[in-house]
């Protein structure tokens, strides 16, 4: 074991991901031995096979292969998008626990040189930078070869990333991610992609993807990807009809108020989220300039003015309460009922976490915490546990910058019983986690669903975790 040192094994393996089910240990040490073998530009003296083992989790459907050297790890990081069989692309890259500091300096020229065009295959990592094209605007049924048959027209694909909701999901999400192996080739095909139509009323998209449109260059938070760019103009007022306000509605906070008065009445549902937010997804507050002329709306047996909650608005004799810094629908739905009727009258009370629990909206911040996607296997030995963190940190990475990340295994001082299982995740700001919340929350894992919920960032600093 003296060539294969323990110390190095953290740089000796490869995380491979998105696996096709079914497949056996045998069978990728079997496949990935191949493909090195076919792909090496300088064929080997000897025989001896450069993988030492390989271990899989069968139920996430992943593995590590762990190499006899540090040098053969790192250039099979080039096998990242091989195709196994026919069955499915898979993700390659260092596993967490891989420590660029602690890992042995290794001179580019001593990394054996892979030729992986050999192998078909088209990396599935579309890298930050120049030559990185966005398309927008694809038939959601068409599959990643249907789209890289049209990609390809315009020249050699270097990498290519049909963006879907799941990995193995036959839907995508309708847009994508190319860079070509000719940087010559992006102008030519962004030309010649932007504005083709597809039929049945679609029109491509295309541009390079660090271009920002003029309403994303107003923010330096706005998020480049098609998606984030969608879903913050799709909940624009009067973009998409569930958003539309009427004409002279007052809106505090994102919250329609004449629909929290009726939810406070329980003629509806209380609002679990903010409806009207602005382009960055932050709630808005629009108060009419011209004077609402009061209607009385009959609600049950009740008369009820309509609430007027700016003080420069108000009507003469109606009751204001001052709202509170970031205030839920519950607070405003209260605030209303107060301008409405009064405070404290009892023909409309007020509601409260008591008489209505589930009506009470969290308050959202930059922590969320996921449960249902940690068994107890998954704990017990670092080989599991490291693989879960690979795994779940891949995922959750795709909906906003993940800043850290904690799975608890045991308790202690400030760690509770009850934090074990769950999964805390840090993002940069509270619309990314707000973005991960509505990605995740509700998904099938396995024989679970998933459910996500908010926490406080200074016990999540503090590492108070519960």
């Amino acid at each position: 074991f003296a060539a294969v040192p323990q110390q190095t094994r953290h740089a000796r393996r490869l995380y491979i991901g998105h696996l096709p089910p079914n497949v056996t240990e045998a069978e990728l040490h079997s496949f990935f031995r191949q493909a090195i073998e076919q792909a090496l530009v300088a064929k080997p003296t000897d025989d001896e096979d450069p993988i030492l083992s390989v271990y899989i989790n069968h139920e996430r459907r992943f593995c590590f292969l762990e190499f006899r050297t540090v040098e053969m790890a790192t250039a099979c990081l080039a096998l990242d998008g091989i195709n196994i069989h026919g069955k499915g692309k898979v993700k390659v890259k260092r596993p967490n626990d891989y420590n660029p500091a602690m890992a042995p300096k290794v001179h580019p020229s001593a990394i054996p040189q892979l030729d992986v065009s050999k192998l078909g295959i088209i990396s599935g990592t579309v890298e930050d930078g120049p030559n990185k094209v966005f398309i927008g605007g694809l038939h959601y049924h068409l599959t990643e070869d249907q789209v890289l048959e049209l990609l390809q027209a315009f020249g050699k694909v270097k990498a290519f990333h049909l963006v879907k909701n799941e990995p193995d999901s036959l839907t995508s999400k309708g847009y994508c991610f190319v860079e070509y192996a000719d940087p010559s080739v992006t102008p030519v095909a962004v030309i010649g992609l932007n504005g083709m139509d597809l039929g049945g009323g679609k029109q491509l998209t295309a541009r390079v993807a660090g271009e920002r449109t003029a309403t994303m260059a107003t923010s330096a938070a706005a998020p480049a990807a098609a998606s984030m760019m969608w879903a913050a103009t799709s909940q624009l007022p009067g973009v998409g009809g569930e958003a539309t306000a009427k004409p002279g509605s007052v809106i505090v906070s994102g919250y329609e108020i004449d629909e929290l008065v009726d939810a406070a009445m329980g003629l509806k549902a209380m609002p679990t989220a903010p409806k009207h937010v602005d382009q960055f997804g932050v709630p808005i507050t629009r108060v009419p300039t011209v004077p609402i002329i009061p209607q009385v709306v009959q609600k049950t047996n009740v008369a009820v003015a309509p609430p007027q909650l700016n003080s420069t608005a108000t009507a003469p004799g109606v009751p204001t309460r001052t709202l509170p810094p970031g205030p839920s629908a519950l607070d405003i739905a209260n605030a209303a009922l107060d301008a409405a009727f009064g405070p404290g009258t009892s023909s409309a009370p007020a509601i409260t976490t008591a008489t209505n629990p589930m009506a009470v909206p969290p308050q959202k911040t930059r922590i969320l915490v996921l449960l249902n996607m940690v068994s107890d296997e998954d704990l017990e030995t670092d080989e599991e546990y490291n693989g879960l963190k690979d795994e779940v940190g891949e995922e959750v990475a795709k909906f906003g910058k993940l800043i850290s990340m904690k799975i608890p295994r045991r308790r202690s001082p400030s760690v509770g019983a009850s934090a074990i299982r769950k999964i805390f995740l840090e993002y940069a700001t509270v619309q990314d986690a707000a973005n991960a919340e509505r990605e995740l929350a509700g998904r099938q894992f396995g024989s679970r669903v998933v459910e996500a919920s908010y926490y406080s960032e200074v016990d999540y600093r503090e590492g108070k975790l519960q």
